[in-house]
């Protein structure tokens, strides 16, 4: 039975499998990559390749590079006359690149950022951190088209720009994330908005740093080949980066990946395999078989776990051993001693007392923190100067001093 059942789920799973992969092959004619890169050379739906080719025309004369390293290196943050340009689904930049980065603003230059996943703050001057009110939200909204505009009249259009959020069959149950700006206190300008919720929500902004400006826009879909192939979104884009000024332009590729640290160039087997669609699904096939295999082997291949047994508590019969040993030597003046020190140790951690056992400050703190009176505790204490001073302890003056200390205890205890 568990056998059949393993069967079943497996010829379930494979069933999954091929119809993602029929899905992927055959519900676009074109076979299309609809992955959000927005890298130079990617001519899919959200790929780049359209706008890299019109920001290099548009500042062809003024002169646009490439940046293919950590931006810590390609950045010249003692200059006030270039642009720093990045658009991306994420962004990644270490501590360092980003303290570069403010550097690079606040000498007079110009940074523009298009990106969905990125904490703004740590660009953003201390006066406007303070606030909150230049912070950057997402949230899941079931969204397929965004409606977006401009504040500025010279800009706005009496019909709203619309970029519809197209997908394939097998990416339509997922929803959009869906992110905007707070713009809310002084320094910030803004400059769009996203219009899809039905009311204005700002989705590019304009905030002044030291000398410079930096340049925030949270929907980079509006910059894809898909959107730029229509007159309206060349119209937006042309908009849209008018903002920048006619200078040098760095256009910041390598900051799509996670953690490299050296050219572009330096391309793992993976990330070939992961950019062609048939050995992509093979390698998650592959993944997936061996996820199986590793799932339904587990109980078969695990060692039996042997039972440990609890660990005897042998301290009564230390405790015994230790006192015969003392009785029969009759060291009666050592096992007192023991006694009375332990005793001690259990009332001041017990009242959380100091100073020397039984002087006057212990006995009034016993008397105010228990239910014996001062009255007793003074008893218990000549008892005890009485044996300390005796040259020798009998067996019967010990055992008197053992049921005085338990009749304490027993008291304290209730």
């Amino acid at each position: 039975m568990k056998k059949r059942t393993i069967l079943i789920v497996g010829l379930i799973i494979a069933m999954i499998v091929a119809g993602a992969l029929y899905v992927s092959y055959n519900g676009s004619p074109s076979r299309l990559i609809w992955k959000e890169t927005y890298t130079f050379d990617d001519k899919n739906p959200y790929g780049g390749y359209l706008a890299y080719e019109l920001l290099k025309e548009r500042f062809k004369e003024s002169g646009f590079l490439d940046i293919s390293e950590s931006i810590s290196f390609s950045l010249d943050s003692t200059d006030s006359l270039s642009t720093y340009c990045f658009i991306g689904p994420s962004i990644y930049l270490s501590t360092s690149e980003l303290l570069h980065l403010q550097d690079f603003i606040q000498a007079g230059n110009t940074v523009f950022i298009s990106t969905k996943v990125f904490d703004y703050n740590d660009l953003l001057p201390v006066s406007i951190k303070g606030e909150s009110c230049a912070g950057f939200y997402s949230f899941w909204k079931p969204i397929d088209t965004v409606y977006t505009n401009f504040y500025d009249i010279g800009y706005k259009r009496t019909e709203d720009y619309r970029c519809i959020y197209n997908r394939p069959v097998w990416n339509k149950l997922s929803n959009s994330d869906y992110y905007i700006f707070l713009d809310s206190c002084d320094g910030i300008q803004a400059l769009g908005y996203d219009i899809s919720l039905g009311y204005a929500e700002c989705n590019f902004m304009k905030i002044l740093i030291g000398e410079g400006t930096l340049l925030l826009h949270s929907q980079p879909m509006l910059f894809s080949n898909y959107f730029l192939s229509s007159e309206d979104g060349l119209d937006y884009f042309e908009k849209v980066f008018s903002y920048l000024p006619n200078q040098t332009t760095h256009w910041d590729a390598i900051s799509k990946l996670p953690f490299v640290d050296g050219p572009l160039d330096s391309k793992s087997p993976l990330v070939y395999i992961l950019s062609q669609p048939s050995l992509s699904w093979a390698w998650y096939l592959l993944l997936t078989t061996g996820l199986l295999y590793l799932i339904f082997n587990y109980k078969r291949i695990q060692r039996p776990i042997p039972v440990l047994s609890m660990p005897e508590n042998t301290s009564r019969q230390y405790i015994k051993t230790l006192g015969s040993v003392f009785i029969q030597t009759k060291r009666h003046d050592r096992l007192m001693e023991m006694k009375l020190k332990l005793f001690y140790d259990e009332l001041r951690m017990r009242y959380r007392l100091r100073g020397d056992p039984f002087s006057t400050n212990w006995i009034s703190e016993l008397a105010y923190r228990t239910n014996i009176s001062k009255d007793e505790w003074q008893k218990l204490t000549n008892r005890i100067t009485d044996l300390q001073t005796k040259k020798e302890i009998s067996g019967t003056d010990l055992l008197a001093l053992g049921r005085h200390l338990d009749k304490i205890r027993n008291i304290i205890n209730k």
